[in-house]
């Protein structure tokens, strides 16, 4: 269970062995703004026209993991500061927002995603209802659509990814303390 949807790749270059500090893509400036992968970490962009550019980074000791662990905070961050609606308290009444606020944005096939060791009684949701994954906060939910290419998507190649998260204020929704 992921964040984004990921991929996986034999190599970023046209040639093998070459690795490019950055590849551009096309995306619709509608879902703005984008948390793409920088050279030190990530940085959220607003493009003026239909691309952005990612860097390829090291992928570091947490893995995949790791980056998505990431990720999900930075989100969370920013949408707390910039007042997206898309963080609430760790209650059912938070979690009832969080659902509401992806089913607004007309996502309405969602899932709930924390960590193996979060209890998720208190939001009184059935455990089975909810994916465990290791790169969620422990104490915290997330709620995703079930479609991660809604969300964005992370590329792989041996030791080294990028990132570019999409539509993050809309189609991600976290509980938290």
């Amino acid at each position: 269970m992921n964040l984004l949807n990921v991929v996986r790749t034999d190599s970023f270059g046209p040639r093998k062995g070459g690795v490019p500090l950055m590849v551009e893509f096309r995306v619709n400036p509608e879902t703005a703004p984008f948390l793409v992968s920088s050279t030190r970490s990530f940085v959220w962009v607003t493009p003026k026209s239909d691309r952005v550019r990612a860097a390829i980074r090291p992928l570091g000791d947490g893995g995949i993991e790791g980056v998505l662990r990431d990720l999900i905070v930075a989100i969370a961050d920013t949408g707390a500061a910039g007042r997206w609606d898309n963080v609430h308290p760790y209650s059912p009444t938070g979690l009832a927002a969080a659902r509401a606020h992806l089913a607004y944005y007309d996502l309405k096939e969602t899932g709930v995603v924390a960590h193996p060791d979060t209890d998720t009684t208190p939001l009184r949701i059935a455990d089975d209802a909810v994916a465990r994954a290791t790169w969620v906060p422990v104490g915290w939910a997330v709620v995703l659509p079930t479609d991660r290419e809604f969300v964005g998507f992370l590329v792989t190649s041996e030791n080294r990814y990028l990132v570019v998260a999409h539509n993050t204020s809309r189609a991600v929704a976290v509980v938290r303390p």
